[in-house]
């Protein structure tokens, strides 16, 4: 029953816009999952104690995942706010992490113990994340070549949901920019993370015998539209996550010598080629985009910006005037879990302006997890927190760049190498521009990459 409810977790993560909030909160129906996947474990009596596997990566992720919950809830009581201002908003979040994180265990204890099959995780992962892209690009079809922007929306998922959950993603350079059936095309992005580093490798960004080695868990079709999607959606964060998945599987699969080499050369000309695409798709406005960047940096009142198309960059800047004056509170333990809201409403006039507080831009997360998490954890919590998530990727590099052995195969090795590089995306990701500690996608990922480390060795003993 549990490998059916990890299943569906993993079904529904991509497509968060299903949910509700009738609770309060926003609960999307892959949180259910996750949370219902948790409970059959737990009372299925499933060992999934990391300390019972055999390998260390989970054990200290599990370690500092736990010392931050400890440490955040000091920052609770220490904290500026009474527990009448804070209300719900840090329990909310101290359980959802814990669903979250605990159902990453579950994952990987189920695929290193091959109750569930990795091959076909992956393989149905990859089908929902393209049907999310090709509806992507079906709509940049119907949006900007057919001139059509009142088909293939979503709105009515607001009505469903009771709530805005879905809006239209705006437009770059004359182009309408997409985002299927995601709130924003950032999230689209997202999304389709965890399997970026095995489509790659099938549309043949790492060589021949990468794109061999995955051939079986994606087909060509369903690798072409997930990257097409990339550009279509116009996201500046999506160009970056390629950037750093290209650089990670890089350095986990190169070997040294000359093959390194060729494959740097490949991968840089096919990284060049992709860039090129997007900025040629989106004319002068993408350059225009990247220049706004600065705007996350510079102080002074920005009010200027709000009706324009540099309004996410707007937020991010916003945001991290929000949090610097956090740390001013507690440079260690911030303003306590889930108060960010709060100290936006406070001090984002300042930085806007009379009307600053009432805009709330990406209030509730921060716009992105990164700043969140200094804002509301501080340099103690967000040490804690990423150092867990972390972890597991230093452990895949030192186990595949020492040479001290294999998974059970050269292929399942590889393939390790592309889903750490795809985690190490979706990380990036979530830092930059996706405040939520519960996200699906993040901890899907985390938990996959978790799970393939942990496979035995071709000796039998597991080395990560």
């Amino acid at each position: 029953m549990v490998t059916f409810f990890i299943s569906l977790a993993c079904f529904l993560a991509p497509i968060q816009t299903i949910g509700t909030f009738a609770f309060g909160p926003y609960m999307a129906a892959a949180y259910v999952a996750m949370f219902t996947a948790d409970i059959t474990c737990l009372f299925g009596n499933q060992r999934i104690l990391p300390e019972s596997w055999g390998w260390r990566s989970p054990v200290l992720s599990t370690k500092l995942m736990a010392t931050f919950a400890a440490f955040s809830l000091i920052g609770i009581l220490a904290g500026p706010y009474s527990f009448e201002e804070m209300g719900a908003r840090p329990w909310y979040q101290l359980f959802g992490i814990a669903v979250a994180a605990t159902f990453a265990i579950v994952l990987a204890s189920c695929l290193r113990r091959w109750l569930v099959d990795s091959k076909l995780l992956i393989r149905r992962l990859s089908w929902v994340m393209a049907l999310t892209a090709s509806i992507a690009v079906a709509q940049s079809v119907a949006w900007n070549l057919a001139g059509r922007e009142d088909l293939l929306t979503f709105g009515f998922l607001n009505e469903i949901a009771g709530g805005e959950i879905w809006r239209f993603p705006g437009s770059t350079g004359g182009l309408a920019r997409v985002s299927s059936v995601l709130s924003e095309p950032a999230h689209l992005i997202r999304v389709l993370g965890p399997v970026l580093g095995i489509v790659l490798a099938r549309v043949g960004a790492f060589g021949r015998r990468v794109r061999l080695s995955v051939a079986e868990l994606v087909s060509l079709p369903v690798a072409i539209v997930t990257v097409l999607a990339y550009f279509v959606a116009g996201s500046l964060i999506g160009i970056f996550e390629l950037f750093v998945v290209m650089v990670v599987a890089w350095t986990l699969i190169g070997r040294g010598g000359i093959g390194t080499i060729k494959l740097l050369l490949w991968q840089l000309l096919f990284g060049c080629v992709l860039i090129a695409i997007f900025f040629l798709y989106f004319g002068e406005d993408a350059s225009e985009r990247l220049g706004t960047i600065d705007i996350v940096f510079s102080g002074g009142n920005r009010w200027e910006y709000i009706s324009t198309d540099s309004v996410s960059s707007l937020a991010i800047a916003t945001n991290r005037e929000v949090m610097l004056e956090s740390l001013k509170e507690n440079i260690l333990l911030g303003v306590g879990i889930g108060c960010h809201p709060i100290s936006y409403m406070t001090q984002a006039p300042l930085f806007l302006g009379d009307s600053g507080g009432s805009l709330e831009l990406n209030a509730m997360d921060g716009s992105g997890l990164l700043i969140r998490l200094l804002s509301e954890t501080g340099l103690a919590g967000t040490a804690l927190f990423i150092g867990a998530l972390v972890v597991p990727i230093l452990h895949v590099f030192k186990f595949v760049r020492s040479g001290n052995g294999r998974l059970t195969s050269s292929k399942e090795q590889t393939r390790l190498c592309l889903l750490t590089a795809s985690f190490s995306g979706v990380l990036l990701g979530a830092l930059g521009r996706y405040g939520s500690y519960v996200d699906p996608i993040l901890w899907v990922s985390f938990g996959l990459m978790l799970g393939y480390s942990g496979l035995r060795t071709a000796s039998g003993v597991s080395r990560t």
